[in-house]
């Protein structure tokens, strides 16, 4: 997930993403990424935040190209997978079963090595519950793990937000990464509550992107880093998508993002106006 340094309904068939469908119009992500370079002060940040807001949407036209394979955690059933890609899959399935004792140290490790044996530019959509799909990069280092149907991810928060169900709240889900946590919340099982996703990183935001819309855009997102007060940019940094930190900067620079606080959005009706 990342963070700020200075204060960061699935049908049954197979998922498929049309590169088109990330230019609608009426898109519920709010693309705040700054990417482009100026060395002209008077440049205006409406035709700087447009040019951002294409160039994220080609990212999210990229991870979305191709039709995913489908592993259902309740039935244990995997679907649109070749059969290298299945035996990949099984590989990682066993290698979490392996390292779960030793809190998956080394996981990301044969989680590389998988994904150099078996290339795959499929993406993976996990069915979470009956109404909740979750996608990822094939044989992702770090999410990979939830392909093991004996690993409960973050089992205390899923049981408290469970425990919620009966209640109606808003999740603001802060460094959302792919958005897990907006996806299970929003979903039945969990009391189909109101989300909204935040996440620094542009690259994690186009799969959270991917993650609204494969569940009929039931939560909303943002691509910014939260701090504690809105104004200012953010450089992302790190080397692993769940660990990366926006680093507060003084100029815009490529992949910078807009810095926002919780008390800014309040202000700016992003959080009041969902629902």
């Amino acid at each position: 997930r990342s963070e700020t340094r200075s204060s960061s309904r699935p049908s049954a068939r197979r998922p498929e993403l049309r590169s088109s469908s990330c230019r609608r119009r009426n898109s519920r992500v709010i693309g705040v990424g700054i990417t482009g370079t100026t060395s002209d002060a008077g440049q205006s940040r409406e035709s700087v935040l447009n040019l951002v807001e294409e160039q994220n949407l080609n990212r999210c036209d990229n991870a979305a190209n191709a039709r995913m394979i489908v592993f259902d955690r309740e039935s244990g059933r995997l679907t649109g997978a070749g059969q290298l890609e299945a035996m990949a899959i099984r590989a990682l399935q066993a290698g979490s079963v392996l390292t779960r004792p030793f809190g998956h140290r080394g996981y990301g490790l044969g989680c590389r090595a998988v994904s150099v044996v078996a290339t795959c530019d499929r993406g993976i959509a996990v069915k979470l519950n009956s109404d909740a799909v979750f996608a990822m990069p094939f044989a992702d280092a770090y999410w990979s793990r939830i392909l093991n149907r004996r690993y409960d991810y973050e089992e205390d928060i899923a049981a408290l937000l469970k425990s919620a169900a009966r209640f109606n709240y808003t999740l603001i889900d802060c460094g959302a990464n792919f958005g897990y946590w907006s996806v299970l919340a929003s979903s039945a099982p969990f009391g189909r509550q109101t989300a909204l996703a935040i996440e620094a990183s542009p690259t994690n935001a186009a799969w959270l992107d991917i993650n609204a819309r494969l569940n009929g855009n039931r939560f909303r997102c943002l691509n910014a880093a939260i701090g504690g007060k809105s104004g200012g940019f953010a450089a992302i940094s790190g080397r692993k998508h769940e660990a990366f930190a926006a680093v507060p900067i003084g100029h815009l620079q490529r992949d910078a993002v807009r810095i926002v606080s919780l008390d800014g959005l309040v202000d700016e009706g992003m959080i009041n106006s969902l629902g």
